[in-house]
């Protein structure tokens, strides 16, 4: 049973977490880039409990690498020890948060499979080609790309994505989109994004 002490401890990590979710798309969001970090990690543990479910965990002791030590958001260790560097980047509709924020009425439709294909191409290019790697060695290099867009999770698209090749990506070696919550699978759903091989002649 809880004590005083607990449930007002307890209050106060709820009010956080109010004040800080977002109001659209907000499944894995929050607003305050002083939380950056604990979103990042947050999107890794529900990325690593749903590969749990579908028993393909690949990596453990995930943590995040901190405000300065970036890229990658976060590292983790695989079944042998070695260090898996780990990038963290949400996919949502800017124009419909901005709406949300100012109590207007959002977009609903779903995007063109073209805008949707673009949006993907864009994060994986910009993540498999930062300015410097910081840590590692890393064995493997992955990209989470998470999702709670209500334009995005729509059946067609994401039955879409699944048959498209990406890449050819030289850093990233593995790349995940994880969507928010359903209730039928009784997890965050994910699909690992077919990437092309990189040969040395192939520029992205």
């Amino acid at each position: 049973m809880l004590d005083n002490k607990d449930m007002r401890a307890e209050s106060e990590e709820w009010e956080i977490i109010k004040k800080n979710t977002r109001k659209h798309a907000g499944y894995f969001a929050w607003t305050s880039d002083r939380h950056r970090h604990i979103e990042e990690v947050s999107v890794v543990q529900i990325l690593h409990e749903s590969l749990e479910k579908c028993g393909m965990v690949f990596f453990h002791s995930h943590k995040s690498r901190g405000d300065s030590n970036y890229p990658p958001d976060c590292e983790a260790l695989s079944p042998n020890g070695e260090r898996i560097g780990i990038e963290v980047r949400e996919l949502v509709d800017s124009d419909s948060i901005k709406a949300s924020k100012c109590q207007r009425h959002t977009q609903r439709e779903p995007w063109s499979k073209s805008y949707l294909l673009k949006e993907l191409h864009t994060i994986i290019n910009r993540k498999d080609n930062p300015p410097q790697v910081k840590g590692g060695p890393y064995s493997q290099y992955l990209l989470i790309i998470y999702c709670d867009e209500p334009r995005v999770l729509h059946y067609d698209l994401i039955e879409y994505i699944r048959r498209v090749k990406f890449g050819p990506t030289k850093l990233l070696s593995r790349v995940f989109f994880l969507m928010s919550y359903s209730p039928w699978e009784k997890c965050c759903p994910f699909i690992e994004l077919e990437l092309k091989p990189y040969c040395s002649g192939d520029t992205t």
